[in-house]
């Protein structure tokens, strides 16, 4: 979804507004040379919720103006792998892997 805005306040003033989201889910996308060996478990989801862009411009003379901009990104990304492999970390031992 996406919303995008761009109006003259005064012949001078301009506002721009642009507000995103975005949500997509995928599983595994690696290229493999042999398909069977993908991972059918693997969800990958992100979510950009709502990233939000802001615009002022301002015409002082024919070759003066200022621009502001300002943002807010909100972007979330996660993975599940019921099939992956668990890592245990401790500062003073090696890394463990427990294969299931």
């Amino acid at each position: 979804m996406s919303l995008k805005i761009k109006e003259m306040l005064t012949p001078q003033d301009g506002l721009f507004v642009q507000v995103l989201d975005f949500h997509q889910t995928s599983g595994d996308l690696t290229q493999r040379y042999d398909p069977s060996q993908a991972d059918p478990g693997f969800v990958a989801n992100e979510k950009q919720e709502p990233d939000v862009l802001v615009g002022l411009n301002h015409q002082w003379t024919e070759t003066e103006r200022t621009l502001f901009l300002a943002g807010i990104f909100d972007d979330t990304l996660s993975f599940s792998d019921p099939n992956g492999s668990t890592y245990l970390l401790s500062p003073s031992a090696r890394p463990t892997v427990f294969a299931r």
